[in-house]
């Protein structure tokens, strides 16, 4: 467990490079080719909470025992203030990291929130809502015309709360009918996909009932 002197210094560096993480940067970054005979490419990313979970034994020795080892309660109640500036450094080099993509010929953005629909609403208002919304911001202030889109897997509880981001397109899951989603979300944003994977290994007429279904 890190001591509470440990805990502070964390939480004031200013930045990632003060973590003694690199920030992103030309030379630090794999460049996007060009768009190849002007064919749209989406860049994906994971949003901050995610990629914490998702990294948590890679970041183990920058931030100690305090870091996720099951859910994330644990993070969010041994550290929170730690925790939310960990977040924070995060949610600003993703921003730069997608500046970055837009400028070397991404077309739209999608950022996965994996993790967030196992999270009590309340708990992803508080711990991944506010550091999605400071991506879509700084990104929005450099690439005004770039589409956002935000996918969260197991997305039925949060609609309305996902649209408060300020992304461009809401991606459904499978349990989220298209009819319901249009009804919860309005018709200010846009929605994809709510295809369920599970047909990718069906026959290929089952495949092509369901994209009709869905086009029409």
């Amino acid at each position: 467990m890190m001591r509470e002197e440990e805990v502070a210094s964390v939480a004031a560096k200013p930045s990632l490079a003060g973590l003694g993480l690199p920030s992103p940067s030309p030379s630090s970054l794999s460049c996007v080719p060009p768009l190849a005979f002007g064919s749209p490419l989406c860049f994906c990313c994971n949003s901050p909470l995610s990629w914490v979970l998702r990294e948590a034994r890679e970041i183990h020795d920058f931030y100690g025992d305090f870091v996720f080892r099951s859910s994330a309660g644990e993070g969010c109640h041994i550290a929170p203030h730690l925790l939310q500036t960990l977040l924070s450094h995060l949610a600003q080099a993703i921003a730069d990291y997608i500046i970055f993509q837009v400028e070397s010929g991404a077309y739209c953005i999608q950022i996965f929130d994996s993790w967030g629909g196992q999270l009590p609403p309340d708990m992803w208002e508080r711990w991944s809502k506010p550091y999605i919304k400071e991506i879509v911001d700084l990104v929005k202030k450099r690439c005004p015309e770039t589409p956002i889109v935000l996918y969260i897997n197991g997305n039925g509880g949060l609609l309305e709360r996902m649209k408060d981001t300020g992304v461009d397109v809401i991606g459904l899951d499978w349990t989220v009918d298209m009819a319901d989603g249009r009804r919860r979300l309005g018709s200010g944003i846009g929605m994809q996909g709510n295809v369920d994977p599970a047909y990718l290994f069906s026959p290929l007429p089952a495949f092509t009932e369901e994209m009709q279904r869905l086009a029409i």
